[in-house]
């Protein structure tokens, strides 16, 4: 239990702070969710919060950090994790939260069968098939001159789209498939949104409010929105794929306040 407890810790340590990048109200939803339900998780995680349980969902933060990857010494304004703790209880890490988020669907597949579906929706979108497939083609394309739009569309879906896919094409698969496709498309959509602002984010941003180091994806030569389409035209993309974000949750009934505001968010880190 003591081991466990210093995994824990180090996952802890990556994930404090995470308020900085004003993420709060992303959380909410599934912080509330995580504290009905946590005394039913094995003891050595009932003292966890519900943020730091949201983060089990999201280990790629610690891996993105390392050498292998984008080699970023700071994540939300401190040392990154595989700084503080070395690169092999890094990955770590980052397994033990992984697994952590398997064991937890695999629970939830007790409920019935619209459980096991939605379960496997979030494997594949996180698996080979999706985020994983991104992420590869994505240092794959590295100083890569002859990579084009339709390469840099294939990152887009697969290591950002996909993972909010599976957020919001979830729900619908757990009530009967409503709105199943116009959620799918509202996912991609958040998907390409968020990296191009991320990728602007990297050029035009600040590290005290970003909390991590700028200018790496030129440094890395990495495949971007910027490098594909110029910094303006990144800029004009944001305000039309956030357009069409907005058209498709209008055509969704009930409260669908958070969506909007979700969509607010990824476009007004660019301030």
């Amino acid at each position: 239990e003591g081991r466990v407890s210093g995994c824990y810790g180090q996952t802890r340590y990556t994930y404090d702070g995470a308020d900085s990048v004003n993420i709060r109200d992303l959380k909410d939803r599934f912080v509330e969710s995580w504290e009905d339900c946590k005394d039913c998780a094995p003891e050595y995680m009932q003292e966890l919060t519900g943020d730091e349980f949201f983060q089990c969902f999201n280990p790629e933060d610690i891996v993105d950090d390392a050498e292998a990857w984008d080699n970023d010494d700071f994540r939300r304004g401190k040392p990154s994790n595989h700084k503080v703790f070395g690169a092999g209880n890094a990955i770590l890490a980052g397994d033990g939260l992984l697994n952590t988020a398997y064991s937890v669907l695999f629970d939830e597949c007790f409920k019935g069968n619209e459980y096991v579906s939605a379960a496997k929706y979030i494997c594949d979108c996180a698996g080979i098939h999706g985020m994983i497939a991104g992420q590869s083609a994505d240092l794959l394309h590295e100083k890569d001159a002859e990579a084009d739009e339709e390469t840099l569309k294939f990152i887009y879906e697969n290591k950002t789209s996909k993972l909010l896919m599976a957020a919001v094409v979830v729900p619908s698969i757990l009530n009967g498939g409503k709105y199943y496709s116009e959620l799918k498309e509202l996912g991609k959509k958040l998907g390409y949104l968020f990296q191009l602002t991320d990728d602007i984010l990297d050029v035009t941003g600040n590290f005290e409010k970003l909390g991590k180091s700028l200018g790496k994806d030129e440094e890395e030569g990495k495949l971007t929105g910027i490098k594909v389409y110029g910094l303006d035209n990144c800029k004009l993309r944001v305000d039309i794929i956030g357009d069409d974000c907005i058209k498709i949750i209008d055509g969704i009934e009930g409260d669908a306040s958070f969506l909007y505001g979700f969509v607010s968010f990824i476009k007004t880190r660019l301030g």
